[in-house]
Parts: C-alpha cells; sequence; structure tokens
C-alpha cells in the first residue's frame, strides 16, 4: 500500500477525484458536511465554496509528484497571451544588452503583482548578464521564467493576496500553493521548458532549506530559482505592498544582508553591483574620470565624494554630462 500524504489546497485548486484528509465541518457548526475519505465531485467543491471553505486538506499517494491540474483555472490562465511573455523576455534583454538607461525600464513598470513580476524580470536580468555562459538565449529563457514565477497567485483569493493586516497560518499556507499551482499551470500548456517552469515551482526555497514547497537547499535549487528569488525579494521590499510601505534600496539590501543565508552569495554580491541605483558607501566611476563615494541616495539625485578632494557632486536626472559610468563596488555597510 502506498504512504499517503496531505496537503493543504486553496479552495480554487480542487478538482473531481480528490480524497479529503479530514472531517469537513459546516463553518461555526459541530455539523460534518463531508466525512474524510469523501471522494470530490464538482458539485461537491461546488458546495465547499458556497458554505465558504477557503482551504482543504486531501490525501495524495507519496509517489504522485503534481496534484491534479484544474482545467478551469488553467484555461483561465491560457487566455494570457503567453507569446507576447517572450516578445516582452526579449524586449527586457535587448534593451538592457544594449546598455539602456535600466531606470527607465523600470519606471514604466507599475505596482501592482503583473508589474511586480516585470521588474523582478528586468533585475534577473541584470543579475544574469553578469554571469559566465550565460548567453542571449538564457537571458530569454530566465526573463521569461520571472515573468512567469506568481502566475500561480491567480489561483488564490484577491481578498488573501491583498490582506492589509498580518496573514493567518491557514491564509498563508494557501499562498504558499501558488508555486505548485503555477508550475503545474506551466506544464499543461506544453509550451514551456523544464528549466521555467522548475523556476516557477522553486522560487521560494532558501539556500538553507526553509524555503518552500520542498525545503530544497544549495545546488538542489536550479540556478533561475536562485536568481529569480533575490530579484523577487528585493523587488517586494522597495515596492509598496497592501501590508507595508515602499523601502528604500538602502534598507532593502541592509534586510538581504541580514538574511543572507537564504541567498546565494555571489548572486546577492552581483544584485548589489549592478542594481541601477546607487546605496551609501558604493564605490563609483564617475563619467570625468574620478572615483567617488555614494555619500547619500534620494529621488532628487545621488550625492558623490570625490577621491582626494573635497568636492561632493550631486547627480541627477538633469545631469546630462556627469554620471556615473560604473559601479565599482557595492557596499551595504
Amino acid at each position: 500500500m502506498e504512504p499517503v500524504l496531505k496537503k493543504l489546497l486553496n479552495i480554487q485548486s480542487l478538482v473531481p477525484g480528490l480524497v479529503l484528509a479530514n472531517d469537513i465541518y459546516k463553518f461555526n457548526s459541530n455539523v460534518i458536511l463531508y466525512k474524510k475519505g469523501t471522494i470530490l465531485t464538482q458539485d461537491k467543491i461546488n458546495k465547499l465554496k458556497r458554505f465558504g471553505n477557503i482551504a482543504i486538506s486531501v490525501e495524495l499517494n507519496q509517489n504522485s509528484k503534481t496534484i491534479p491540474v484544474n482545467k478551469d483555472i488553467v484555461r483561465r490562465n491560457i487566455e494570457l497571451d503567453f507569446e507576447k511573455v517572450y516578445e516582452y523576455a526579449r524586449y527586457i534583454v535587448l534593451n538592457i544588452l544594449e546598455k539602456k538607461d535600466v531606470r527607465e525600464l523600470l519606471k514604466k513598470i507599475d505596482r501592482e503583482t503583473y508589474g511586480h513580476s516585470y521588474q523582478v524580470a528586468i533585475i534577473a536580468t541584470m543579475i544574469g548578464i553578469n554571469l559566465e555562459n550565460f548567453d542571449q538565449c538564457h537571458l530569454e529563457e530566465l526573463a521569461v521564467a520571472a515573468i512567469l514565477h506568481d502566475i500561480g497567485k491567480s489561483t488564490i483569493d484577491y481578498a488573501i493576496l491583498n490582506k492589509p493586516g498580518k496573514l493567518t497560518l491557514e491564509e498563508y499556507l494557501i499562498v504558499q500553493t501558488h508555486t505548485q499551482n503555477g508550475y503545474d499551470i506551466l506544464k499543461e500548456t506544453e509550451l514551456f521548458s523544464e528549466e521555467i517552469c522548475e523556476s516557477v515551482l522553486s522560487h521560494h526555497e532558501n539556500e538553507d532549506g526553509s524555503g518552500y514547497p520542498n525545503h530544497k537547499k544549495y545546488d538542489e535549487i536550479s540556478l533561475y530559482s536562485r536568481i529569480i528569488h533575490l530579484a523577487d525579494v528585493y523587488s517586494a521590499l522597495t515596492n509598496k505592498r497592501s501590508y507595508k510601505e515602499e523601502w528604500t534600496s538602502d534598507r532593502a539590501i541592509q534586510q538581504i544582508e541580514i538574511e543572507k543565508y537564504k541567498f546565494e552569495p555571489h548572486l546577492l554580491d552581483i544584485l548589489k553591483t549592478s542594481l541601477p541605483i546607487y546605496l551609501k558607501n558604493d564605490l563609483v566611476y564617475l563619467s570625468t574620470n574620478e572615483l567617488g563615494t555614494v555619500i547619500d541616495s534620494s529621488s532628487s539625485g545621488t550625492l558623490v565624494k570625490v577621491f582626494g578632494d573635497t568636492k561632493i557632486i550631486n547627480i541627477n536626472e538633469k545631469s546630462h554630462s556627469l554620471y556615473v559610468k560604473r559601479k565599482i563596488r557595492g557596499n551595504c555597510s
């Protein structure tokens, strides 16, 4: 007899044929709606939705790698123009390869989940371009994976995703299902490589094994997943969300440093040196062929103290001839 595992699923992810792992009670009642072991039909699933259930525990065989795919969810997501995803990925990669102003790319992105995914793609591409043996094909595939990394959130209740306060444990477990749901959605389309699908599945895995859904660690996590994970966290910290205000880049990097055990060290170093913004104590090479240290950075400009001189230069969007050629070293201390 095969071992059986329990898995908590978002109500939207239920499909006929799944078996209940626990008794289901009517809301605020001791009355059992369905007993443990009940095989779900579409009518039963619809009834659970009407009774307000948001998560259900089901049985899975241990050897089963995926949950059966809810065809309605897949059809809903297939309405997205996946061909456009490749076009957008190519646009991002070409702009960065041509060394156009990445800040302008980021400014075009809104701060909703959809825009967040494109921002993650831009940051991930910037990291990837600094890796050895990463050609344009790899960069485009990475950008596609980054754009689609949160597609599984389309299966999560909007009220949970945008809850202004702290999530309950049950709600947090539901949000975690978006990685597996996203993987299932992309696999069902048969349009994406296993590398892209795996990246969507594993973009919340941590280097120390504390992530989800499979608690992978170190080399068990794919390179695309590691890159997207880091870009995702940085983007989330620096954008306003329903539960938090936006953070400065400086503060976001400091927070990532506190939790650096979750990230691959080399990728973190690349992030700090390739960001299209400049943080306090960054060492920069100016268009005047001078070296300087960033002493402050805000929306009004970047203040740089030139080495061997007392002058302080303010670099802002109006500075056409005076700009940072490149960042020599990132330093968040």
